[in-house]
């Protein structure tokens, strides 16, 4: 299944995974000191609590697209990792 998947920085990562779980309705498929994977089936979401060491809290870390990585030779390229014609 393809998942969008979005990383936040929070300032209280306890008080945040909180919020979340039941708010998804699932607990952390993966969970560490300050670090927290949600892997939500409904709506499709990697969701990840990142504790904001040296950055702010309350920002995005990164938000990726969810679509497969294509890699080299794939649907789309050449073996080279070019586009291929009509891309």
């Amino acid at each position: 299944m393809s998942r969008v998947q979005l990383s936040i920085n929070v300032s209280d990562f306890e008080a945040a995974v909180a919020f979340y779980s039941p708010l998804f309705g699932a607990q952390p498929a993966k969970l560490r000191p300050g670090y927290a994977n949600f892997a939500i089936a409904d709506p499709p979401l990697k969701l990840v609590l990142n504790a904001p060491g040296n950055r702010p809290g309350g920002t995005i870390n990164h938000l990726w697209g969810g679509s497969r990585h294509r890699r080299r030779g794939g649907p789309g390229r050449s073996p080279a990792g070019r586009r291929g014609p009509g891309h």
